[in-house]
């Protein structure tokens, strides 16, 4: 720049008449070049740690996808274990029950001391309804063995079931009978499982229906198809309440 000033013709040497002026617009046009390309060098050069810096960022992210998407496949393994392994212990706790249940039957079940007492009569069906829920609940498992040994309860169940409910009747029927007889009233069970009461009180019909309200929840749960009403014994009619319809083998389930 101080060259051209003082000798113009040194910088402008393809010009024919160098002059100190055009040495000066020389130095500002080649003063904005400068600016131009190094503002575009910065617009690069920005433009590239850009780049780098967003593929970092979306590597990093893709980096945190990947192991958040693998946190919750493995909680969610965890949580699949952990429920795997609490109903694999609901299915073994109820297997125990169940094999402790048939070991019981196969000792002998004396269902002689529920005999007594109406209660006592009642506290036998209870012990029936029980072993009913329990082969109602086995159904909830998909496992052989817990079918397998339900199956070998029911059959049990069933069994002694249809062995005590006519003995359970019979016995009810004395305790009403025994409690009766200062009251001039008889009672007596047929062989199908119909209860027969006589006494004068029962030509008012008002009666018999209380009568019948006091022993109709018992005479459904031990089971007795029919109760009937006379008056006296030689009596040809009869008033009869139907008390239960089906089989001493169904199960017997107190909700």
């Amino acid at each position: 720049m101080v060259v051209g000033l003082v000798n113009p013709s040194l910088v402008l040497r393809w010009s024919k008449k160098p002059t100190r002026v055009k040495v000066l617009g020389l130095w500002f046009i080649s003063n904005i070049g400068i600016v131009i390309i190094g503002a575009i060098l910065d617009v690069v050069v920005s433009s590239d740690d850009y780049h780098k810096t967003t593929d970092i960022e979306i590597k990093d992210s893709n980096n945190l996808d990947k192991n958040d998407t693998l946190f919750f496949n493995q909680n969610k393994q965890s949580n699949m274990d952990s429920s795997t392994i609490i109903e694999q212990q609901k299915i073994q706790e109820h297997k125990q029950v169940l094999i402790r249940e048939l070991e019981s039957f196969e000792k002998g079940i004396d269902f002689s001391s529920y005999s007594g007492s109406n209660e006592s009569l009642q506290i036998e069906i209870v012990l029936f309804s029980e072993w009913w829920k329990l082969i109602e609940r086995s159904e909830h498992y998909e496992d052989k063995e817990v079918m397998k040994l339900s199956k070998q309860l029911k059959n049990k169940v069933q069994y002694n079931q249809e062995k005590e409910l006519p003995r359970i009747r019979k016995k009810y029927c004395k305790i009403v009978k025994d409690a009766m007889w200062e009251h001039d009233i008889d009672v007596e069970m047929t062989s199908d499982n119909i209860i027969n009461i006589t006494g004068y009180i029962f030509s008012r019909n008002k009666n018999i229906k209380d009568f019948q309200i006091k022993l109709n929840e018992n005479l459904k749960l031990f089971r007795f198809k029919q109760s009937r009403y006379r008056s006296y014994d030689e009596e040809l009619e009869y008033t009869y309440y139907t008390t239960y319809d089906g089989l001493d083998s169904d199960p017997l389930i107190i909700n």
